[in-house]
């Protein structure tokens, strides 16, 4: 881990992220094949705000896939019936492989640290200030745009696929 972030909760494997895993040429990034439009970032601290993000894509026509957390299970987002444009990466895969295949990284805890591989894997990340309350600075620097409600999301994520 880059960055000692706070939203990993133990006991899970330990997962080291090296520059060398992350894509840093964000320009050659951008010609990627990108078959997810929306990439969502489980975190159990979050689970109920990542299933309203899900929910509320639901009804468009977007191809969307869920990271799930290293210390989750898979199990956890069984529990509802999700539309067919929906996918469940599971926890051992890598953020970064991921990443480099969508246009849009939600991470639902807003100081995840998986923001910076996504940016470096050429996603546009966007953040949810929960309350109108900005946690921390710490991500800024990968941060595409943030919104202060779910309500403003749908908007945003149109005009950024338009």
């Amino acid at each position: 881990i880059l960055n000692d972030s706070g939203d990993i909760i133990y006991p899970v494997p330990q997962i080291i992220i090296t520059k060398k895993t992350l894509l840093v040429d964000n320009e050659n990034s951008k010609s990627l094949k990108r078959d997810i439009d929306i990439l969502i970032a489980s975190d159990p601290k979050y689970f109920k705000e990542t299933m309203e993000v899900v929910d509320l894509f639901s009804a468009f026509n977007l191809k969307i896939a869920i990271k799930i957390h290293p210390s989750q299970l898979i199990d956890d987002f069984k529990c509802k019936r999700y539309s067919d444009n929906l996918n469940l990466i599971p926890k051992d895969k890598l953020i970064s492989d991921v990443a480099n295949k969508c246009k849009i990284f939600i991470p639902t805890c807003p100081v995840s640290s998986s923001s910076e591989a996504a940016y470096y894997s050429g996603a546009k990340v966007i953040t949810i200030n929960y309350g109108g309350i900005k946690l921390t600075n710490f991500v800024d620097k990968y941060i595409y745009a943030s919104v202060n409600s779910l309500e403003e999301l749908p908007s945003l994520i149109e005009n950024l696929l338009d």
